[in-house]
């Protein structure tokens, strides 16, 4: 899977879960004498929630979850692209967890759990101006790693 710039592999952050909710609009409408019906207002946005773990030590570094964060912290919603290649479209990070064990010596960790949190952006944005976007993206990350 790659988020934007960011692929999630063995190297960088394996993702060992991966769950996807999605949302469906039913809005509530109250009638007179009978119980309320509901109306379908369309699709809501979906939601993906993955987990996984980095091993600094063996591949990736201690870089990965900066890497991360920055990505989210930049603001901009980044293309989601599965596994499978299927593009699922503009997708904003909306949480970073990570929990670090198994200290070395010197305090490292020598496995960091992490949980990222991204959410569908909405789909109004794309063309050149997505492109854009991931070509910064991607230069930025390559600096940082």
């Amino acid at each position: 899977m790659i988020l934007g710039p960011y692929p999630f592999m063995l190297h960088t952050a394996a993702p060992q879960a991966v769950a996807r909710r999605s949302e469906y609009r039913w809005e509530q409408q109250d009638r007179i004498g009978r119980k309320p019906a509901r109306q379908f207002l369309g699709a809501g946005s979906d939601e993906i929630t993955m987990s996984g773990e980095i091993l600094p030590h063996f591949a990736g570094g201690y870089r990965q979850l900066d890497a991360m964060r920055l990505l989210a912290g930049r603001g901009r919603p980044l293309l989601l692209v599965s596994g499978r290649g299927d593009v699922l479209g503009d997708w904003v990070i909306t949480g970073i967890e990570d929990e670090g064990s198994e200290f070395f010596a010197d305090g490292a960790p020598g496995v960091i759990a992490f949980t990222m949190t991204i959410a569908e952006y909405g789909g109004d944005r794309g063309g050149i101006s997505a492109l854009m976007s991931a070509i910064s993206a991607i230069q930025t990350i390559a600096r940082l790693l």
